[in-house]
């Protein structure tokens, strides 16, 4: 079973007039490929879940981007055409896929975007078709919009406050996706 990981993830305060930019992003989490691998293995946030649940069942996981910044404003239009393209890009280089697996957040917003989670899931859904799952993980607090419960087959949100069980849904993630496989 050949799945493929990745995520953007941003909680955005529309209130800061401090614009989220790559730099913000990079200086954070920016991953590609095999580097998601070995910097979220044993690690407990979803990535790590996500991968720990993978291995326990033979999962080929096809690592892609990841991209992760500290709660800020709104991301520019750039830096989010240039990380929805790295992520796409990615997905469409790992070839024939059983399903797809992302982390995002759900309070994420970009110039001109107000629901980033959703536009990102439409443009992964965009590549993969209509019959291949996709599953993601959400914060706590996420907003739901219509486009995500839509373009996503399962979302799953943490539970608690500070969040403790990122790990958790991860492997909530990946097991959903298995069993929608099977």
């Amino acid at each position: 079973m050949r799945i493929a990981i990745g995520g953007i993830s941003h909680e955005t305060n529309t209130f800061s007039f401090v614009k989220t930019t790559l730099d913000h992003f990079r200086q954070s989490e920016w991953e590609f490929g095999e580097e998601i691998i070995k910097n979220h293995t044993g690690v407990r946030d979803f990535l790590g879940g996500i991968i720990s649940e993978a291995k326990k069942h033979s999962i080929e996981l096809l690592p892609t981007f990841w991209a992760k910044a500290d709660p800020s404003g709104i991301i520019t239009r750039d830096a989010y055409n240039q990380l929805v393209e790295n992520l796409v890009v990615r997905i469409k280089q790992a070839g024939p896929l059983d399903g797809v697996c992302l982390v995002l957040h759900g309070g994420g917003i970009a110039e001109g975007v107000d629901d980033i989670e959703g536009d990102i899931l439409s443009n992964v859904r965009q590549v993969v078709g209509p019959k291949i799952p996709i599953v993601a993980t959400l914060d706590l607090h996420a907003n739901l919009t219509k486009t995500m419960i839509e373009e996503a087959d399962a979302l799953f949100g943490v539970n608690f406050y500070p969040h403790i069980d990122c790990y958790e849904r991860g492997k909530e993630a990946i097991s959903n996706l298995l069993y929608k496989l099977k």
